[in-house]
């Protein structure tokens, strides 16, 4: 869908019927269980490399479909699942059935990888799930059955069906969710609307509560707490508000943490919806009615100027104010001289489309990447690291290793990293080190927060691992983890637009060089000044 040339993307159900879930699901069951003809024929028929049915079934009857590559693949992790934990057990799997390959050349190639990254989210989630809360709900143990089973029984619940975001945020595309399908996710910039939106329990509901969920680790305590709420419907409206009145607190409760949700999901700029109009309440009933009027009541509101005074902290707004009434529309009677021309439709006018935010790496610059010169800081370690979490620590670790050497020893607690691995980084450190002093660079200074502008004013956000300083000037690094551990290639747009930052945030210290730091290979490329400059079209925004 797009409105005026820009792309709109609305939130839709069917993750749990996609065709790449569905697949998964039955290679989770037949592992799970070799003998299940059924998982095998919506697997063999549906995934990887398809037969036809007819040609499945066929196998199957004449006792050949078990011969199947894919199956016979699958067959062979049975008695290994069971003993590992459900992350692992899907992820085995997953590798093993080709689905992931299989995934990315779908028709949708960006859907299908998110349904089954969202998949795999769900394993981890049932593996970390509080065992007598998954026992309480009837489901004993953490085998790939009760697995898929857990996930059945989560079908009916609020949103659980909405298919994933593919674009991981960062879509260039207008997106419309639910507030309560909002949660976790994250945008640039967020339009809150819908606050008239009531918050009173509906005659008829049911709820439920567990007064003491604070006490999760008694669960006996916090099961014993359940409670069934049910809101009756009564012809006479006076007996209807005695029991909703009876729930205002919980509903009360409720609204506020649906609003906290939907206007925290904003990186940049917060567009709210203004319903002025509902400010005047009942003299006689000034409960609160709507999501507007608990706003309201926790936080007292007030526009004034270019502020939006907000519990007690004055922020900057642009506002937009309407008439507290608008005028009635009339309609004049009369001929019809303008009548309706029927025919194809006439196409909008291009629109030329900006991006609200470019990562680094989608800066451009006019030069191509420079012929570096490699500096040996050591040995390429046995095992290249290009798992992105654990190349976060080991990011972590160095940092810590090169400006505070006095809090090496909680490396292993904060990163999780073993001790033989910290020695390794802590040897790269001190090398790095040792060559930047024997050269005058002895200030180091790590994570350094940048942000940039294009010429169209998009942003440009970034992070300086590593910016060394010295009489003659200073050095850029970037750290890398895992890759090929040879030239700036992909990396030159990032570190050039970093460059354009640096010479104008630091004047004092002109830029003497940009180097990537290949951490795994003992690595530093170094490209000289002459390829720096005038490369991207940047101002700087500190």
């Amino acid at each position: 869908m797009r409105t005026r040339g820009v792309p709109v993307r609305i939130a839709e159900d069917g993750w749990a019927t996609s065709p790449v879930v569905r697949a998964a699901c039955a290679a989770l069951s037949y592992a799970a269980n070799p003998a299940d003809a059924y998982a095998a024929l919506v697997l063999r028929t549906l995934g990887p490399d398809p037969l036809s049915l007819q040609a499945a079934m066929q196998a199957q009857i004449q006792g050949r479909l078990t011969d199947d590559p894919t199956l016979m693949r699958l067959a062979a992790l049975s008695d290994h699942l069971a003993r590992l934990p459900i992350s692992n057990a899907v992820d085995l799997v997953i590798n093993a059935s080709g689905l992931r390959i299989w995934a990315g050349r779908q028709p949708d190639a960006a859907q299908a990888p998110a349904d089954l990254l969202r998949l795999e989210a769900e394993a981890s989630d049932f593996e970390s799930a509080h065992r007598d809360l998954k026992s309480a709900a009837g489901f004993h143990g953490e085998s790939v059955k009760v697995f898929l089973g857990w996930l059945a029984a989560l079908a009916s619940e609020r949103d659980f069906d909405r298919r994933p975001d593919p674009a991981a945020n960062s879509a260039e595309a207008v997106e419309i969710v639910t507030w309560h399908a909002s949660k976790g996710r994250e945008w640039p910039i967020t339009v809150v609307a819908e606050f008239d939106h009531g918050i009173e329990d509906w005659p008829g509901s049911t709820a439920t509560r567990f007064t003491a969920l604070d006490e999760i680790d008694d669960m006996d305590a916090a099961l014993a707490s359940a409670a069934l709420i049910h809101t009756p419907g009564f012809a006479a409206p006076e007996a209807e508000r005695r029991f909703i009145e009876d729930r205002r607190t919980d509903f009360e409760a409720n609204a506020k943490n649906l609003l906290y949700v939907a206007m925290t999901r904003a990186r940049d700029r917060l567009v709210l919806e203004w319903p002025g109009f509902l400010k005047e309440r009942d003299e006689e009933a000034p409960e609160a009615k709507c999501l507007f009027h608990v706003f309201t009541d926790a936080c007292a509101p007030r526009i004034g100027g270019d502020k939006l005074h907000i519990g007690g902290i004055d922020c900057p707004a642009i506002v937009r104010q309407l008439p507290e009434h608008a005028g009635f529309t009339e309609y004049l009677g009369g001929e019809i001289t303008d009548t309706p021309r029927l025919g194809s439709a006439i196409p909008l006018p291009t629109v030329v489309v900006t991006p609200w935010r470019l990562k680094p790496s989608q800066a451009t610059t006019a030069l191509p990447a420079p012929d570096g010169q490699a500096i040996k800081l050591g040995t390429p370690w046995p095992r290249t690291v290009s798992d992105a979490a654990r190349g976060t620590a080991i990011h972590l670790a160095l940092r810590t290793c090169l400006t505070r050497p006095d809090l090496v020893a909680a490396l292993h607690q904060a990163t999780g990293l073993d001790d033989a691995t910290l020695a390794l980084v802590a040897e790269r450190a001190a090398t790095l080190k040792a060559l930047l002093s024997s050269d005058g660079y002895t200030n180091l200074l790590c994570e350094i927060p940048l942000l940039g502008h294009t010429k169209e004013g998009a942003e440009i956000p970034g992070m300086i691992d590593l910016l060394a300083t010295g009489p003659k000037g200073c050095l850029l690094i970037d750290h890398k983890t895992g890759g090929a551990g040879k030239g700036f290639g992909l990396y030159w747009p990032q570190l050039s637009s970093y460059a354009a930052l640096v010479e104008r945030l630091f004047p004092q210290h002109p830029l003497q060089g940009v180097a990537v730091f290949w951490v795994d290979h003992g690595l530093l490329e170094l490209a000289k000044p002459q390829y720096l400059g005038e490369a991207t079209n940047l101002t700087l925004s500190f």
